[in-house]
């Protein structure tokens, strides 16, 4: 095969390939030998630059185009930039600049102006989306599906194909021919390894900001973690935790932000800020503070989460509670990067895993902010690493949290695994008694049918709440009835949810035995 840049180019001489890396490109290009399109799932820090550089050497036909689509329109320049330096000379689609080269990168925002993607139609045979998880509107989609009418292979590269609209990005991407966890980065010694403490603020409660679908309300939400209270704990936090170690705060909107940062500078601890009304030079002065360790602590909105790569990160203080686990994957990818250099010439997973331990970043800490009510939706650093947990694993996990513990890989990864054997023992206890219980209604049912009578049991119902029995049985999971008794349930909605909703399997074999009680 041919390629439109040499792979052994004088440029990519000193640049060691990672196995990961050329098993991705490998297993995509395998793929795409019979398909449009496809998914690539790695974490943060596994060098997505690397495999893009690979793919369009392998896949890009002499003369025929290229074109990266990058997250931001922040971000082109940099994104270009990094092509660059491995070797792919590319250029720029954006505002004045137009690009003639076999290589473009380009935003959505301005492929979608004035339809200036349609120029890049007629030859292209590869278009790689960069962070695919955002920006996955219909507009967006549908410039792709025009690519791809055209000819080109479609390549989304992001670190979570989930989405919280419930419609994963595979729907339109196609497949997902390999697939590399935070865990298994880890376990290859290529990132850094968490410990997490799940801290509870006791003023918090996110009950009442719940939207049902989607996320909680961002305004809500904003003015809920801007409140006394919430401030004083996310600044005592930083103040009792930080140890002068290069941290990150991740805040919810500006005006947290800001009287956070007040309230730390009143505790004697002076940081960097950064949002979305500051101009591009003074964000730049904060940055530049932070890097250059003239301050060791920067608070963000929604600034850092793309597009940032600052290794000397060492501490995450998230305080942004969200149901997303694309935003909590981004947020605890800040920290995962090793310090710089330390992994160069070493070729076996042991020798990087003990130069990450050695080095004076053996770790990064997630300081989690958790929401006193237990919320079921709230995503932790717990989900974003572990994100194929059963239902209701992580909220017991969190429940059973020692707060003067930090929880690491090992010790996660117990936890849920005795969680998850104490809820399947329970579930099948449960459906044990639920079975007892249908036999004996048989019985009482042919007794009564046979004419014989049973003695009644009465109780008063003026009695206080906390003096009656607790009613027993199946509930309601999650809605407006949530807590409610299937018992009690309209049969309609029972008969939605065993269709519709995401229950655990016990729970969706009671609802399907009451309705056919009632129906019999």
């Amino acid at each position: 095969m041919s390629y439109l840049f040499p792979i052994h180019d004088s440029k990519f001489a000193s640049f060691e390939w990672r196995p990961y890396q050329l098993a991705a490109v490998r297993a995509v290009a395998e793929h795409l030998a019979s398909s449009t399109g496809c998914l690539i799932v790695l974490p943060c820090g596994c060098g997505k630059t690397e495999i893009a550089v690979r793919l369009i050497q392998t896949l890009v036909r002499p003369s025929r185009r290229a074109i990266v689509v990058s997250p931001l329109t922040s971000l082109v320049g940099q994104t270009a930039s990094r092509l660059r330096l491995r070797g792919v000379p590319c250029g720029i689609e954006q505002a004045t600049l137009s690009s003639d080269d076999l290589v473009t990168v380009a935003s959505y925002k301005s492929l979608i102006s004035r339809d200036r993607f349609t120029k890049f139609l007629d030859n292209c045979d590869l278009v790689l989306v960069d962070e695919s998880h955002l920006n996955y509107s219909k507009r967006a989609l549908e410039v792709l599906a025009a690519f791809r009418e055209a000819g080109a292979k479609v390549v989304g590269m992001t670190a979570s194909p989930d989405r919280m609209s419930g419609d994963p990005l595979t729907e339109f991407y196609g497949t997902i021919p390999y697939f590399y966890s935070l865990q298994d980065a880890i376990r290859d010694g290529w990132l850094v390894p968490p410990k997490i403490w799940l801290t509870v603020a006791s003023e918090l409660d996110l009950s009442q900001f719940d939207q049902g679908d989607g996320d909680y309300s961002a305004a809500a939400l904003a003015r809920e973690m801007a409140r006394d209270a919430n401030v004083q704990t996310v600044a005592n936090l930083v103040l009792k935790h930080h140890e002068g170690e290069p941290s990150v705060v991740f805040c919810q909107g500006i005006m947290q932000a800001e009287r956070v940062r007040m309230t730390l500078a009143r505790g004697g601890l002076e940081s960097a800020i950064v949002h979305s009304k500051m101009d591009d030079a003074e964000r730049f002065r904060h940055l530049g503070l932070f890097e250059n360790g003239d301050l060791n602590v920067i608070i963000n909105v929604g600034c850092l989460m793309v597009g940032w790569d600052s290794p000397i990160v060492r501490k995450l203080f998230c305080c942004k509670p969200t149901k997303s686990r694309a935003q909590y994957q981004q947020a605890i990818g800040r920290g995962t990067r090793p310090l710089a250099g330390i992994l160069n010439g070493l070729s076996t997973a042991a020798q990087r895993r003990r130069a990450i331990a050695e080095s004076e970043k053996p770790c990064f800490e997630v300081f989690d902010l958790v929401d006193a009510s237990r919320h079921n939706d709230l995503i932790t650093a717990v989900e974003a690493i572990t994100p194929d947990l059963p239902d209701g694993i992580a909220k017991r996990v969190r429940e059973k949290r020692n707060p003067e513990q930090a929880l690491e890989l090992t010790a996660l990864g117990e936890l849920i695994a005795t969680e998850q054997a104490l809820m399947e023992d329970e579930a099948r206890a449960e459906a044990e008694r639920l079975r007892a219980l249908e036999a004996l209604t048989e019985r009482k049912r042919a007794a009564w049918l046979a004419g014989v009578e049973f003695d009644t049991c009465e109780r008063d119902a003026f009695l206080p709440a906390e003096q009656r029995p607790k009613a027993t049985g199946w509930r309601i999971p999650f809605g407006a009835n949530k807590g409610q008794l299937i018992r009690e349930a309209d049969t309609g909605l029972l008969q939605w949810m065993v269709a519709k909703g995401r229950l655990k399997p016990p729970l969706r074999e009671a609802m399907r035995r009451e309705i056919q009680s009632r129906t019999a």
